[in-house]
């Protein structure tokens, strides 16, 4: 893999999510802004039952493709893709067929009509996903960027000119459902290139060695998307209602999106990468690992400490002043988001050696700490309550993964260096804090971005976090992202057919 192709990678990827982030920000600041908090609980519960769907049509499938297909040629890659995308499709026509059927049961009071559309939407969703790990698989980073760049913006605009028109909740649910369809279509068209019509049939061990992974990143996403992250909603509007739900979702959007603009290109960069080195080189991989972890730590840090001082200023700014008690929930999600998002290194390593049991393991335990956490805290505490209980299991998860990543490589975590970037990041911290209380509202936080940019790159060096081995890969990777020393492109892996 040459520099230049990285440098590209990495330019497309960040772009994609980068408008991503933003917007899935949009999207929430106009729910909140055009809905009333208990409205936009209904609407949030909606999109949860969405995520829940297409989790299920998911059931691993993305992440397979995305590891099988970097690993293999482009022919078996192809017939990867067939195969992976039959079986979703499956999925989604069961998705579709439960939510019809679920129309007429005694247990749907909230939105009875909108099931069989929010199941069409859930199956949409997830097989947009399968596409999107294919797409990964074969290095189209750019395609994905262009889709995203069309598709989410304008799923932003149509909301927009719904709640201008006076749409409210119905017509932000049709267009829920429409960028969905619209979105699956879009990647469909983008994928149809890479899979080629395959010549014969997967062999058998190839069909169990998909179906092995399958099964464990289905599991494995099912407990990260519907328990680590989702459980605490079902808790909130059980016991508190929609107005606690808005809140906490409204701020646990916030928190997750900000986290995990780095670490999902990081991840779904890295995952190839590993998978085509494979465990014969355990010296790169282990030096994957640890290079991963620092500088995920040191972007994410700041990042923590930065929302924690402004959280205030944030919410009102975004959400209006009806979201300003949620401010207190945004330090603990940051923390709990943040040290996930460091975890994306670690995460790609065992995907990438085909050992997500070692993540079930962990996440097995996680979960049900988690669900004891939301059945004690949420009852007395609320949103707040949610917020720790999350947190507290995302720490505990991060911190037993990586003992069994050092050990797996046989390796040292980077807690000194993490503890040199955890000290740049404190100092700014007495900086932000002053701005927070003396000059709130955006004037503050453009001084504190101010701060960031201008003061945290020097502690870094002041504190030796950066080597001069990272100085030195930094200026090569500028000097051929500028266009400097320009050597003609690599093929990426075994996909050269497949490059965009």
């Amino acid at each position: 893999m040459s520099s230049a192709i990285a440098v590209s990678d990495v330019h497309w990827a960040m772009t994609r999510a980068l408008v991503a982030s933003v917007t899935t920000v949009a999207a929430m600041v106009l729910i909140a802004r055009g809905l009333s908090p208990a409205d936009a609980g209904h609407y949030q519960m909606a999109e949860m039952l969405v995520l829940t769907g297409a989790t299920a049509v998911n059931a691993g499938h993305a992440d397979t493709g995305l590891r099988f297909a970097a690993s293999e040629t482009p022919e078996r890659g192809a017939r990867i893709g067939h195969h992976l995308l039959r079986r979703a499709t499956l999925c989604g026509l069961l998705v579709v067929i439960v939510a019809c059927a679920a129309r007429f049961g005694p247990w749907t009071a909230v939105m009875p009509a909108w099931l069989p559309w929010l199941g069409l939407a859930a199956a949409a969703a997830g097989l947009s996903l399968v596409e999107f790990g294919l797409l990964q698989g074969f290095g189209a980073y750019r395609s994905l960027a262009r889709v995203h760049l069309i598709v989410l913006p304008t799923r932003v605009l149509a909301g927009l000119g719904v709640l201008w028109a006076g749409g409210g909740m119905t017509g932000l649910l049709t267009v829920l459902v429409g960028a969905h369809v619209v979105g699956l279509f879009a990647l469909s068209w983008v994928l149809r290139p890479h899979l080629r019509n395959p010549v014969k049939a997967l062999e058998p061990d190839t069909i169990v060695r998909l179906h092995r992974y399958g099964w464990q990143m289905a599991v494995l996403i099912g407990l990260t998307v519907i328990v680590w992250d989702r459980s605490e909603l079902f808790f909130l509007a059980h016991y508190c209602g929609p107005v606690a739900v808005a809140f906490y979702a409204t701020t646990f959007t916030l928190a997750s999106f900000a986290m995990r603009l780095v670490p999902g290109v990081v991840g779904g960069l890295l995952t190839p990468r590993v998978a085509g080195l494979g465990a014969n080189e355990p010296v790169k991989l282990a030096e994957l690992y640890r290079d991963g972890t620092r500088y995920l730590f040191a972007v994410i840090w700041p990042i923590a400490l930065f929302g924690s001082c402004f959280a205030a200023s944030l919410l009102v700014i975004l959400y209006g002043p009806a979201y300003a008690p949620a401010a207190l929930a945004l330090p603990p999600l940051l923390l709990g988001a943040g040290a996930g998002a460091v975890a994306a290194a670690e995460a790609s390593v065992k995907f990438g050696l085909e050992r997500p049991d070692l993540l079930l393991r962990v996440a097995y335990f996680a979960a049900a700490i988690n669900l004891a956490l939301d059945w004690w805290l949420i009852p007395r505490y609320g949103w707040l309550g949610a917020a720790w209980a999350n947190a507290s299991a995302q720490l505990l998860a991060v911190s037993i993964g990586a003992a069994i990543t050092c050990r797996l490589l046989k390796t040292r975590f980077p807690g000194r260096s993490l503890l040199k970037a955890a000290l740049a990041g404190g100092l700014l911290l007495p900086v932000w804090w002053a701005l927070a209380h003396q000059l709130p509202g955006l004037l503050g936080m453009a001084l504190g971005v101010a701060a960031l940019v201008g003061l945290y790159p020097p502690l870094l060096l002041a504190t030796g976090f950066l080597t001069e081995t990272d100085r030195r890969r930094w200026r090569e990777l500028w000097r051929r992202s500028a266009g400097k020393n320009a050597q003609p492109k690599a093929p990426h892996g075994r996909h050269h057919a497949h490059r965009d």
